[in-house]
């Protein structure tokens, strides 16, 4: 029947406009509204052709108004068909430089050439006369041959006396004249030359100062054909660039969306007879149309939060910007679009340098196996974790890299490991390379690689919140904090793993905003449960393209800022400023790089941590100059039990640290170090120095030494934290010097050895 004929349109997505983009932290949603389609009663298939070939086919969805019903969807990938010309107008490259006029050789630029043109003019006729004068000679010349060449020709006895005779008078009258000729001749071709030469001279002459005269008359009009050449050279680049932009989002494939649908499905198809016929008649002549809505995903567009944070030590708070970094990688141009920036996914994530994490240390016991190992050797574990070791290793190797790079491109194992080994030796106890002591403890420390990872999040986590819970102890910080100039500084691998912390730096420009910057129009905020999204406002047309586009989402203002330092000297003898910033706005700040700018100065890119409203967020400035801190090598003391101290050995630890504050404000600081932590009941480790801290949860002032410590140096507690952590909170006075010391003594069976358990 007729109404089984399949009523076929084509739509071509490259003119259809976008209703709105939604863009996600790892993928966008589209809305396309196609207008106006023309249908027929009964099978219609409309073909929508020229979508991304990437979008996630199970995601394309069609909705709509109009006298049809869907009946099913189809998706494939088809030849792309639309010329590259056609999607991205404007790329066009035209190679022809017809545009621009070649100089006329005969223009003078209004230099005068009369006394030129004469000199040339009389150099052309004394050439001609010198021409002419040469064809006179060689005239005469080849004369003279002819005679004498007939002369030859004539023999004695053959002619008569009489002819030789009339012959010879003609031959010396010939001669004559034809030899005056060529004196003449001669004469006049040498005085030609010479006037010739003279006359050349003054044209070359004329000819230079006409030259230079011209050049410098057609100056300004070569610079201008110069610089409209240059300008289309630029035109042509830049027109280049853009097409090979462009030519990478002109897939060979794009996907097509097939629509079925019955076109007025309300009419009868019941009627029989006379009126079916009229009926089916009336509706091939019948045609409506529907418009559409077609909706779909792509991974080829997304957008990322980024801050710029300006923070000041003088008066403790900050200002903020938070924008939104969006691109569109896809094929598709979304002309006039509805932007708006979602959070529903929350899939931000990055890497960043990270402070060292002191981790929990367990010892055991173990029976000797080799009398070779001494009894100085046995305690190692007690003295040295295998994280301080690796710290320790790293840190070398890196001044070892900077002290030898002009002379010794290529590091050598065994130099760091004899040179480590000399730094690390007992003061008291014989003397043994770190290579042996590596060799015993190299299953220790892979066994504690691969447990570090699964542990780490766990401890960052006790571990912040052992700084967090110290602050509160702590008196505010001081009001003016001396500037940081230097860069911020990268932390070495401990373990083989990188240290954590919440940013990662690298330097650059400054972004500080000017006091007077224009002002930026804002997005509008909408809650709706978990997902916030952000309408940018107007409408946009995207294309594809490489770089990245930034709006700002709302301009911060953080009251306030608290600054500290923390300092963990058995990874790393440096004081670490850290910045506590208080979310007072009612936006989620959701993690991602921040160009941080303090006292004016900018300190390069981090990463901020995410937050929610009326939260506190930590963000690492790097390392602090301001405040030294050296950490000394450690001590052993080990004293043989006798029979009154039941078969038992003992060993004194001593661990010192040394913290000069050279800023120009007193500082608060948290220093963290740590003991031992006993796993078999036959070791003991009891803490000697401070006093006071007998299990966990003790605290006591900080005493120091008045014979190493100056008066007035401030004041501190020190608190034992869980899994053997001791923390001191200090207050050091500007330009004061501290000396923290810990001593813990550790006794065990005759005979055993104290190992690491991870």
């Amino acid at each position: 029947m007729a109404t089984d004929t399949v009523h076929i349109s084509e739509i071509s997505l490259v003119d259809t406009p976008t209703k709105s983009v939604t863009l996600g932290p790892e993928r966008a949603t589209i809305v396309r509204e196609i207008l106006g389609v023309p249908i027929k009663p009964g099978p219609n298939e409309i073909v929508i052709y020229g979508v991304d070939p990437q979008v996630d086919p199970d995601s394309i969805r069609v909705s709509g108004h109009g006298p049809g019903t869907i009946t099913d969807i189809q998706t494939t990938t088809v030849t792309q068909r639309t010329p590259f010309e056609e999607l991205f107008p404007g790329c066009e490259v035209e190679p022809g430089d017809d545009d621009i006029d070649e100089e006329d050789p005969d223009d003078n630029f209004g230099v005068d050439r009369s006394e030129l043109s004469t000199a040339e003019t009389e150099l052309k006729a004394l050439e001609s006369d010198l021409a002419a004068a040469e064809r006179e000679r060689q005239t005469a010349k080849k004369s003279l041959e002819v005679l004498d060449d007939y002369g030859k020709t004539i023999k004695a006895g053959d002619v008569p006396a009489a002819k030789l005779e009339e012959y010879l008078r003609g031959y010396q009258t010939q001669v004559s004249a034809l030899g005056e000729v060529l004196y003449n001749c001669d004469n006049k071709v040498a005085e030609i030359s010479e006037k010739k030469m003279r006359v050349c001279r003054k044209v070359n002459k004329l000819s230079v100062a006409f030259n230079r005269a011209r050049d410098a008359a057609a100056k300004p009009e070569r610079d201008s054909r110069k610089r409209k050449l240059h300008e289309r050279n630029v035109v042509v680049a830049e027109k280049r660039r853009r097409r090979n932009e462009h030519y990478q989002f002109y897939p060979s494939e794009v996907g097509m969306v097939t629509l079925f649908l019955d076109g007025f499905p309300n009419l009868n198809p019941n009627a029989s007879g006379q009126n079916h016929t009229t009926l089916a008649t009336d509706s091939l002549e019948r045609t409506g149309k529907i418009n559409l809505s077609l909706t779909y995903v792509t991974k080829k567009a997304a957008w990322v939060p980024a801050y710029e944070l300006s923070l000041t030590t003088v008066t403790p708070a900050g200002k903020g910007v938070y924008l939104a970094e969006y691109h569109n990688s896809s094929s598709e141009v979304w002309r006039d679009a509805k932007l708006a920036l979602s959070t529903s996914e929350t899939s931000f994530g990055g890497l960043g340098e990270k402070l060292p994490l002191l981790k929990a240390w367990h010892v055991n016991l173990h029976k000797e196996k080799s009398e070779e190992i001494s009894n100085a050797d046995s305690w190692r574990s007690g003295l040295e974790n295998p994280a301080e070791i690796n710290s320790r290793m790293a840190l070398d190797r890196i001044a070892f890299v900077k002290k030898n790079t002009n002379t010794l491109p290529t590091i050598s194992p065994s130099l760091l490991m004899n040179k480590t080994a000399n730094q690390t030796e007992f003061v008291a106890g014989q003397q043994h390379s770190l290579q042996q002591v590596l060799q015993r403890q190299q299953q220790l420390i892979h066994n504690h690689r691969m447990r570090q990872q699964q542990q780490q999040q766990q401890v960052q986590q006790v571990q912040l919140a052992n700084i967090a819970q110290s602050q509160r102890m702590l008196p505010p910080p001081p009001s003016a904090t001396a500037p940081i100039s230097p860069p911020l500084a990268s932390v070495p691998m401990i373990s083989g793993n990188p240290l954590e912390d919440d940013d990662a730096t690298i330097d650059g420009d400054s972004i500080e905003p000017e006091s007077n910057a224009l002002t930026f129009q804002e997005s509008s905020r909408h809650d709706h449960g978990l997902t916030t999204s952000y309408d940018i406002p107007g409408r946009r047309t995207l294309r594809p393209s490489s770089l990245k586009r930034r709006h700002v989402i709302a301009e911060l203002d953080f009251p306030k800022v608290e600054f500290s330092h923390v300092i963990i000297p058995k990874l790393r003898p440096a004081a670490f400023l850290r910045a506590k910033v208080l979310n007072t706005s009612s936006l989620t700040l959701l993690r991602g790089q921040v160009g941080v700018t303090l006292d004016g100065t900018f300190m390069g890119i981090a990463v901020l941590p995410g937050s929610r409203p009326d939260t506190t967020l930590s963000l690492s400035l790097g390392v602090d100059p301001g405040i030294q801190v050296s950490y000394a090598k450690p001590s052993l003391k080990r004293m043989s039990g006798g029979f009154f101290a039941g078969g038992l050995e003992t060993a004194v630890f001593t661990r010192s640290c040394r913290i000069t504050n050279t800023k120009s404000a007193a500082v608060s600081l948290v220093v963290l170090d740590q003991v031992p932590v006993s796993q078999n009941e036959s070791l003991k480790v009891n803490i000697l120095e401070p006093k006071g801290l007998d299990k966990e949860g003790d605290s006591a002032t900080v005493l120091l030494d008045s014979s190493a410590v100056k008066t007035g140096w401030g004041s501190g507690r020190i608190t034992r934290l869980k899994g053997g952590e001791i923390m001191w909170q200090l207050e050091v006075e500007k330009g004061m010097e501290v000396k923290l010391t810990l001593v813990y003594e550790a006794k065990m069976p005759t005979g055993q050895q104290i190992v690491g358990v991870h």
